[in-house]
């Protein structure tokens, strides 16, 4: 390894710890809702809810873990699978993910789910010791007229086999359940996941630095600066995503430890798709629009619907002198999509939704800012 990086793993966001900082009650609140599954091969079912960036998907993966060793150990069948509904959302496309996971020579012999359904259920009867644990993350993004919920909470019932299910969200996605399926995810089924304190994101980045790093080989003061990032949006990740940034940074410059100007060299370096030199390229409507976009975005909100960003940008036109009308706007959003400013995700019979991909909206309304200073162009809010 390096002068300062012992193990990389630590810093990758894909690693997961073997103990939880702060998250302990909820894993073992997730263990004693599962208990069924694993004593009586009885369906059991979580949703675990709360706001980016605070350990939801973690704690999830974690909880696979032990699920999977508990099963080993108690010579259980189970099989536990991860899907996220960013890229995978529609019924068919989720049931064409679990056959492909539980069984690897599964090919598509047709396009209906229902042949997809009959599959997974001659599979489920030919294994009938076979315990299934989905986990849905970004469960929100599941389209409005979804059955699969249903379908696999009452999998049991209809002979098919025992499933579990584990639904993780930013928002309450309970409302979007009928009463039956709302039935089976009852309060005492939500495991809601708070923001960290100050505190509790210092014990986590310094969980990281023990891991990943030599001993000493991070300043008190690059420490304390990462800590202020991670606190700006109240954001696990942004604070691991900073130490790894910075590590690198400062093993390039061949020195003992990571200091406060490798910090700042990482935050600057932590959004490469947008940039002050980038965005001034745009024209000021799609200046502008970029700018509302992350206005709707600051307050922790994920996504902003595109008939709600409409109204926001009208006003924001009306005060700027901005000629706009549907055409205009839907252009100028489709310019934003196009160079890598936001994420469109089109719903079928839905407004679609926005989203800036991994960017703090907060810095984003500051580089728009910028440019409007650099370049002298009136603003008024």
């Amino acid at each position: 390894m390096g002068r300062i990086i012992s193990d990389p793993k630590p810093l990758e966001a894909e690693f997961i710890p073997d103990e939880l900082p702060h998250r302990e009650r909820e894993m073992k609140n997730l263990q004693r809702m599962f208990f069924p599954v694993l004593e009586y091969s009885s369906p059991a079912n979580a949703m675990i809810m709360g706001k980016s960036g605070i350990g939801k998907t973690v704690l999830s993966k974690r909880f696979m873990k032990w699920l999977d060793d508990e099963a080993d150990r108690n010579k259980r069948n189970i099989k536990t699978i991860y899907l996220s509904c960013l890229n995978i959302r529609s019924d068919y496309s989720i049931m064409l993910s679990i056959m492909k996971q539980i069984n690897r020579n599964y090919s598509v012999k047709g396009t209906g789910i229902d042949l997809i359904k009959e599959d997974f259920k001659r599979y489920m009867n030919e294994n009938p010791n076979l315990h299934l644990v989905l986990i849905l993350d970004e469960a929100n993004l599941m389209m409005n007229d979804t059955q699969i919920i249903g379908y696999l909470t009452r999998a049991k019932a209809m002979d098919i086999g025992p499933v579990s299910l584990i639904l993780i969200s930013i928002v309450d996605v309970r409302d979007k359940m009928d009463p039956g399926e709302r039935s089976s995810f009852g309060e005492y089924t939500l495991v809601h996941l708070r923001k960290y304190n100050r505190d509790q994101l210092s014990d986590i980045i310094n969980q990281r630095i023990t891991l990943a790093l030599h001993d000493g080989g991070i300043t008190d003061g690059a420490r304390k600066l990462i800590l202020d990032g991670a606190m700006e949006r109240e954001d696990a990740r942004v604070g691991v995503e900073l130490l790894r940034k910075s590590a690198h940074a400062a093993e390039k410059d061949a020195v003992e430890q990571i200091l406060p100007d490798h910090v700042r060299l990482a935050k600057a370096d932590s959004y490469p798709w947008v940039s002050i030199s980038k965005i001034g390229m745009l024209d000021f409507p799609v200046q502008l629009l970029l700018f509302t976009v992350a206005g709707c975005l600051r307050k922790d909100e994920a996504y902003v619907g595109t008939d709600e960003l409409r109204g926001f940008y009208a006003d924001a036109c009306g005060r700027n002198n901005v000629m706009v009308n549907r055409d205009v706007y839907f252009k100028n959003l489709d310019v934003l999509e196009k160079e890598g400013f936001v994420d469109v995700w089109k719903r079928k019979g839905q407004t679609s939704l926005v989203s800036l991909p991994d960017c703090p909206a907060y810095g984003v309304e500051e580089m728009v800012l910028e440019v409007w200073k650099k370049t002298g162009q009136k603003y008024t809010a």
